[in-house]
């Protein structure tokens, strides 16, 4: 043991020869495998395109025993938008177990069944709710507590990043969309690469877009602000955190996000129709209207390496087959 290490230092390093992520959390969306441990993944979309409800079919697949699709695992989700839904999150295990069940299980299962397994599997989850900027960063710290005391868990949610945003934000200290998402996203990279977890978090569309091009300085409590002084705009003393996946702002240079994935949810309309997709009738366009698709890029990608397309109902998330 080093003389510099602290008692939950010394265990998160013997935790990872015991807790480790899954190869691959979800094979529609990492068909190449990951999240890993230590890594970041960003959902961005704009209102109601399902980042919330992408994040609930996450957790069941993390959660739901192995033998109904599930990975077995523990998940915290830090709630900020006051969002969760306990019934739609049994919604999706429901579909899993019922559709992905091995068959011995598939034989016997009947509704006390199924609700014994939602029930020990909704113990792998943490729920936690943040009602102020305070119980977000207080929660942040408190995660080596929870990883100490529920070792089985191995990813953490967080819906959204951005709700807190304009309480940190104020006329006596102005502070960018991009630096206030820069700070928390190290903060869960520190914090992921300590214990071995992977980090799922969410954001608006508009959110940190890399369009802002403000003058920006450090502040004492070691964020960048916008620089109040006169004259000070140039390029030169700018910088606009964006992610290596994506290009900053016009004239901005780049402080890189520490995000592996990046999984941005639109409407169909901004994505190329699925080979073999018939042209839309007049008959489904009603459907055609609750169609999203879902671009999804790495870091070591600067385009789309994959598009998916998908419908929301009171299932989560339907994947559509190209």
């Amino acid at each position: 043991m080093s003389v510099s290490e602290t008692g939950s230092d010394v265990l998160s390093r013997l935790s990872l020869t015991v807790n480790q992520v899954p190869a691959r959390l979800e094979e529609t969306l990492f068909p190449d495998g990951g999240p890993n441990g230590g890594e970041l993944v960003e959902i961005v979309g704009e209102s109601n395109t399902g980042k919330s409800r992408l994040l609930l079919d996450l957790i069941a697949r993390i959660v739901l025993p192995v033998n109904c699709a599930g990975h077995e695992l523990g998940a915290v989700l830090i709630d900020c938008e006051n969002s969760f839904e306990p019934a739609v999150l049994l919604d999706v295990m429901e579909k899993y177990i019922l559709n992905y069940a091995e068959p011995a299980i598939a034989a016997t299962l009947d509704r006390p069944g199924i609700e014994r397994i939602q029930d020990a599997s909704l113990h792998r989850l943490q729920l936690i709710t943040c009602y102020s900027l305070e119980q977000f960063d207080l929660t942040l710290l408190s995660l080596d507590n929870v990883f100490l005391q529920q070792p089985d868990i191995s990813y953490v949610l967080v819906d959204s990043i951005a709700t807190f945003y304009w309480t940190k934000c104020t006329p006596a200290n102005r502070l960018r969309m991009e630096t206030y998402q820069l700070a928390h996203c190290q903060k869960f990279k520190r914090i992921a690469e300590k214990w071995n977890k992977a980090f799922v978090y969410t954001k608006p569309a508009y959110f940190a877009n890399g369009e802002s091009g403000r003058d920006i300085e450090l502040s004492s409590d070691g964020l960048l602000v916008e620089n109040s002084s006169q004259g000070s705009t140039s390029a030169a003393t700018t910088s606009t955190p964006t992610n290596d996946m994506f290009p900053p702002g016009k004239g901005a240079a780049t402080i890189s996000l520490p995000v592996d994935y990046r999984i941005e949810l639109c409407e169909s309309d901004h994505c190329q129709t699925p080979p073999g997709t018939n042209e839309q009738t007049e008959d489904e366009q009603t459907e055609d209207e609750q169609r999203f698709c879902a671009l999804i890029k790495s870091k070591e990608n600067s385009q789309p390496q994959y598009t998916r397309f998908y419908l929301i109902d009171k299932f989560g998330f339907n994947w559509i087959d190209p």
